[in-house]
């Protein structure tokens, strides 16, 4: 008899006897025979298929015959159902029952393997088939079980099947495993391999257009190209200055912030030296170019930096001793100005600002010309107010006139002190005491007036222009006139009749004046009155009408 609970489960009784009465014994059982119950646990694998008392099954070690149940110790058995067969416990597709192994209890499917507890053979299912094979792990692996699944596992950085492992650096290519830090590049110079942390960190690679890609000592990578440095990958001129951001033409140079490293380009190759500044430099940066620059009053490299000379007496002093056309270096002129330098005559040391030996320069001009000087340093010539200035503010000085007259007489004036103030006060004059042989002191009445040119009139008066009068540019001052004044004594007196007096004008003019008593800027040969170089002096022949020669130079006191 059959029972199945609530909950599914089935259980039975049965009995090797069973007879009832008929009618008149009321049907009642008679015989139940021995009883025997469903007292054990059905087997694990039989809910996969059917509990059965069916007394005839196939097997995978015997497919075609049939299992009496007579054979068996209990009359009802787990069977295997359609096309699946019976191996020990387990009901197993026909396709497989000889891929059944026995150590791992299951069949293997199409194509798995299995490895034994010592993994020294391999078992692989194959065409319905259990193949064997040798099997060994490798040095660098260890015979283990991981999820369900043992075989030969690689040890820690190194990858493989178990049987064969890899360091995780091994790089197929060479062959070889790289050592922490190595890189190996491939034959295209297209990728790049590392080993880090005992891993190959591939990164794509490229040359720079300054590379090529080359095997040199056995090591294949990106190589810069002749007159280039760098990893293959960045190549620069062997002349580029990473301060500077650029690369350096062949013999330029570059100097540090600090001035105390020089880096120049030569043959294609950039030179490192130390260097430093003279104690009379400054390191700075001038026109773009950085560099040691020697300070006002020296001249050089900036490395090494002499004194130069800031005037021709400097330069007499330090062994010069030829007349001729040199250069100094006053005080705001770094960069120098020539002069002619007066060497061979009265003492030597003489800087010369002015010479008039000729026609062969005009002097009558304006302001500009007046200032920035003019004329040939070896012949006639104005040096330039803007540079007496600068002359003649840096040290005190002496001024010494030289003039020579048509009948080859020559005299001089010498004043203790000379010096011109600057553009902004109209170069103004200050001399000091006069010594000499011209008889007369024809520059004092200049002391302290303004300079005049034709274009700017600085002689104090609003009626006069002097310098336009006289065709010349000097430190004038309009003293008198006679114009609107023909009964004051010296108009009535003097300009009618002595010339000396009215040496400016025609005689009898009403434009008899006084403007000053010198003025060596005049015409050279002026034939009108008043307009040629003059220097009032009893000395003098017909009272300045015939000077042939001047210069003006400056010695310091």
């Amino acid at each position: 008899m059959d029972f199945e609970n609530v909950a599914g489960e089935t259980y039975y009784v049965t009995y090797d006897e069973f007879r009832i009465s008929d009618e008149w014994g009321d049907y009642y059982i008679s015989s139940l025979g021995t009883f025997e119950r469903s007292d054990e646990t059905i087997p694990e694998w039989c809910p996969a298929m059917r509990y059965s008392h069916e007394t005839c099954e196939r097997t995978c070690d015997d497919p075609d015959t049939c299992i009496s149940a007579n054979s068996r110790t209990k009359p009802e058995q787990c069977v295997c159902v359609g096309d699946y067969l019976r191996q020990q416990e387990q009901c197993i597709p026909l396709n497989q029952c000889n891929c059944f192994v026995a150590d791992k209890g299951s069949v293997l499917m199409v194509g798995d393997f299995y490895i034994n507890s010592g993994c020294t053979r391999r078992s692989t299912c194959q065409n319905n088939q259990i193949t064997e094979a040798s099997y060994q792990c490798s040095d660098h692996a260890t015979c283990a079980e991981r999820s369900g699944v043992r075989k030969c596992y690689c040890d820690q950085n190194y990858q493989g099947d178990g049987v064969t492992c890899r360091h995780n650096c091994f790089v197929a290519d060479i062959g070889s495993v790289l050592g922490v830090g190595d890189f190996y590049i491939n034959s295209g110079c297209t990728r790049r391999s590392i080993c880090q942390n005992n891993q190959i960190i591939e990164a794509s690679y490229q040359c720079s257009v300054h590379a090529t890609c080359a095997e040199r000592n056995s090591v294949r990578k990106c190589y810069c190209n002749q007159n280039y440095q760098g990893d293959g990958v960045t190549c620069r001129h062997n002349c580029f200055v990473a301060d500077k951001g650029c690369v350096l033409g062949e013999g330029h140079f570059y100097i540090n912030s600090r001035c105390t490293r020089k880096s120049t380009c030569r043959n294609s190759r950039l030179v490192d030296e130390s260097y430093q500044c003279s104690s009379h430099a400054t390191c700075y940066t001038r026109s773009g170019v950085r560099k040691c620059y020697c300070n006002d009053g020296y001249g050089g490299d900036g490395v090494t930096c002499t004194s130069l000379p800031k005037d021709c007496y400097e330069l007499y002093v330090s062994g010069t001793r030829s007349d001729g056309v040199y250069t100094i270096y006053p005080d705001g002129w770094s960069s120098g100005i020539q002069v002619y330098c007066e060497m061979e005559r009265n003492g030597g040391g003489w800087t010369v600002f002015q010479r008039r030996s000729s026609a062969s320069a005009d002097f009558y001009r304006g302001w500009s010309d007046y200032k920035n000087g003019f004329g040939n340093k070896n012949h006639d010539h104005w040096l330039g107010n803007k540079f007496i200035h600068s002359l003649t503010n840096q040290k005190r000085y002496q001024l010494r006139i030289d003039l020579r007259d048509s009948g080859s007489s020559s005299f001089y004036a010498v004043y203790s002190t000379f010096r011109i103030n600057n553009e902004a006060d109209k170069y103004r004059l200050s001399v000091g005491s006069h010594s000499g042989n011209t008889g007369y002191d024809s520059l004092s009445d200049s002391n302290n007036k303004q300079f005049s040119t034709k274009d700017r009139d600085n002689d104090g008066s609003s009626s006069l222009d002097c310098a336009e009068k006289h065709r010349g540019a000097w430190w004038f001052h309009h003293r008198w006139d006679c114009r609107g004044y023909s009964s004051a004594f010296y108009c009535r007196s003097y300009c009618p009749g002595y010339s000396y007096y009215c040496y400016y004008f025609p005689v009898g003019s009403d434009n008899c004046a006084n403007c000053t008593d010198s003025n060596l800027n005049g015409d050279y040969d002026g034939s009108t009155r008043g307009t040629y170089m003059l220097w009032f002096s009893y000395s003098l022949n017909s009272y300045g009408y015939s000077i042939q020669y001047t210069d003006m130079k400056i010695r310091p006191v």
